[in-house]
C-alpha cells in the first residue's frame, strides 16, 4: 500500500532527474501537473514491477538489519550508534539482490515508451538487471545507514508511523545524490540506441569532413572553407540531434561505470546542484512508504513474538 501510493512522486522523481525530465518541466509540480492532466495513468508506468519487487526488497533489508542488530547485541552486550550504522549498511548492501534488477526494469518504464520484453531485449536479458549495480549499492548503503538508527532514536520521542516517515525522509534526501546518478546511468542505458545513432551520424559526418582532400584550391576563402568541410573562419560545422542541441561528447560518462566518477562528472558539467534533482519528490514519496512499512514490520515482529514464531 505504501509503495503503491507513494508511486506518482517516484515517477515524477525519475523525470526530474532526467537530462529530457530537465529539459521539459520547470520542476517537480509542474512535471504532475502537465502529465496528471494529459494521461494520468502515466504517473503509475512502471508500478507494478514496484510492487512485485517491493516484497523481497523489504524482507531481506528488515531481516539483514535485525539478524546483524542481534549479532552485536549478543556479543556486546549493548548496541551502540556504530553498530546500527553498521547493521544498516549491511542491510542496505544486502537488498541489491532484489532492488538492482528492480531498479533496471522501473526506471526503464518510467523514462522510455518500451514495454518490459523491449527493455529486456535492449539491456540484454538476464544479465542486464544488473547494469548499474555498483549505484544501487552506494545509494542503498546510504540510505539504509541513516534510515534505521533514525528510526530506533525516533521512536523514543513520536509514535511508530510518524518516527517511520520522519527517518525515511531524512535518508531519503541524504541519498538523493547517489539516487540521481544511479537514475541519470540507468535512464541513459536505456536510452542507448538512440545515443548510438545519433553520435554515429556524429561520427559519419566526422570521416567525410576528414576525407575531403585539402588540394582543391578557390580564389574564394569562403567557397574554399565550405568544401573543406568549414565555415569561413575555419569552424567546423556543427551538427544538432534530434532535440536540436549539438551532439558532442556529453555522454561519454557512460563508459564509466564507477558511480563517483559518473557523479563528479556530471556535478563538473551541470553544477554539483544538480545532484539533489527530484529531492522534494523523493524524501515526501518516502513519507507513506516508510511510515506504512516499518510501522507494519513492528506490530508483525511483535504478533510474531507473542505467538512465539521468533
Amino acid at each position: 500500500a505504501g509503495a503503491v501510493a507513494a508511486y506518482p512522486f517516484d515517477y515524477i522523481k525519475s523525470q526530474m532527474q532526467t537530462e529530457e525530465g530537465k529539459a521539459k518541466y520547470k520542476n517537480g509540480a509542474d512535471a504532475l501537473c502537465k502529465i496528471g492532466l494529459k494521461d494520468p495513468t502515466q504517473l503509475f508506468r512502471g508500478v507494478k514491477v514496484q510492487v512485485v519487487g517491493i516484497a523481497p526488497e523489504k524482507a531481506i533489508k528488515l531481516g539483514m538489519n535485525n539478524m546483524i542488530n542481534t549479532m552485536i547485541l549478543v556479543n556486546l552486550g549493548h548496541l551502540p550508534l556504530w553498530g546500527e550504522i553498521l547493521a544498516g549498511s549491511i542491510a542496505g548492501a544486502s537488498q541489491v539482490v532484489a532492488t538492482s534488477p528492480l531498479e533496471v526494469l522501473k526506471t526503464g518504464l518510467q523514462t522510455s515508451d518500451m514495454t518490459i520484453p523491449e527493455l529486456m531485449k535492449e539491456i540484454g536479458g538476464i544479465k542486464g538487471l544488473f547494469r548499474g549495480v555498483e549505484a544501487c549499492i552506494v545509494r542503498d548503503v546510504i540510505f539504509t545507514a541513516v534510515l534505521f538508527p533514525v528510526y530506533t532514536h525516533s521512536q523514543a520521542i513520536f509514535p511508530a508511523f510518524i518516527a517511520g516517515s520522519l527517518s525515511g525522509s531524512i535518508a531519503a534526501f541524504i541519498a538523493t545524490p547517489p539516487d540521481f546518478v544511479k537514475t541519470r546511468m540507468l535512464s541513459q542505458d536505456s536510452c542507448v540506441a538512440q545515443r548510438k545513432s545519433s553520435q554515429q551520424l556524429y561520427n559519419s559526418l566526422q570521416q567525410v569532413d576528414a576525407s575531403i582532400t585539402p588540394s582543391i584550391k578557390v580564389d574564394n576563402n569562403g567557397v574554399a572553407s565550405i568544401i573543406k568541410g568549414r565555415r569561413p573562419g575555419g569552424k567546423k560545422p556543427s551538427v544538432s540531434s534530434s532535440s536540436g542541441s549539438p551532439i558532442t561528447n556529453e555522454y561519454d560518462y557512460l563508459n564509466d561505470r564507477n558511480p563517483f566518477v559518473v557523479g563528479y562528472k556530471i556535478a563538473r558539467k551541470e553544477g554539483i546542484q544538480v545532484l539533489f534533482s527530484g529531492v522534494i519528490e523523493r524524501s515526501v514519496g518516502s513519507i507513506p512508504r516508510f511510515g506504512v512499512t516499518l510501522t507494519m514490520f513492528d506490530f508483525l515482529e511483535v504478533l510474531a513474538k507473542s505467538h512465539g514464531w521468533l
